[in-house]
């Protein structure tokens, strides 16, 4: 096996899972990549962070998820994808003319890896790790896999861009944790937390909550949506 076979078979998965015959769907994916329909989202994240933290160590928690964005959208679209050189599915001379396209929709040149792969599943694992509730990693999961599915509906990455970005960010998300929590260690007093009402980092529930009902009323409004042309 070589890495052209390697090259062809995602090629033929991307085609695979591009696009459908339903208009309604093409218009889900094409809301539910938009960053700005997420916005209450992350305000409720930001709400969840807020309400449980000291406000200087609200700030070291929003410094660390800057830090991780800027790393995994540096190295994504700042050193990888020019270096790499990869033409996403909609400028790949060889399949171009079959994908599916959305609205219209083409992306930039390059593919290769997957930004939004990158800085999802960065924020997811940060998020969990920090926060340690099985319901709010299943919700922030949820959030990623169906925020970077979308890009190979859309035609805008090969399944290899994501899984790469995926696990890159992966990786990202649990360095930028483990500086969080040495620097949390460092400069504030740690608390045990033993309640039904927090999870052990000391995040009460119903601010978790809030984030899982908020995640699931935007699905709902970009299916919704979706029966509208855009």
């Amino acid at each position: 096996m070589d890495w052209q076979q390697i090259i062809a078979w995602d090629k033929e998965l991307l085609l695979t899972l591009n696009g459908s015959d339903s208009v309604v769907c093409d218009q889900f994916m094409y809301l539910a990549t938009r960053t700005w329909v997420w916005v209450p989202f992350f305000c409720a994240l930001f709400y969840m962070v807020y309400k449980n933290n000291s406000a200087r160590k609200t700030l070291l928690l929003l410094a660390c998820i800057g830090l991780l964005f800027a790393v995994a959208d540096g190295v994504s679209s700042g050193i990888v994808k020019p270096m790499v050189g990869r033409l996403r599915p909609t400028h790949d001379p060889e399949i171009m003319g079959l994908v599916q396209l959305v609205n219209g929709r083409r992306g930039g040149l390059f593919s290769f890896f997957s930004s939004h792969a990158a800085n999802t599943f960065s924020l997811f694992m940060f998020l969990t790790l920090v926060v340690r509730n099985w319901s709010f990693g299943f919700t922030l999961l949820a959030w990623a896999a169906l925020h970077t599915y979308t890009r190979i509906y859309l035609g805008l990455h090969f399944p290899g861009d994501i899984m790469v970005g995926l696990c890159f960010g992966l990786l990202n998300g649990l360095l930028l944790y483990l500086l969080y929590n040495w620097l949390s260690q460092k400069w504030f007093h740690q608390h045990a937390y033993v309640s039904e009402q927090c999870t052990p980092s000391g995040y009460s529930l119903p601010t978790i909550h809030i984030v899982t009902l908020t995640f699931c009323m935007s699905v709902l409004l970009i299916l919704i949506g979706s029966f509208f042309k855009h």
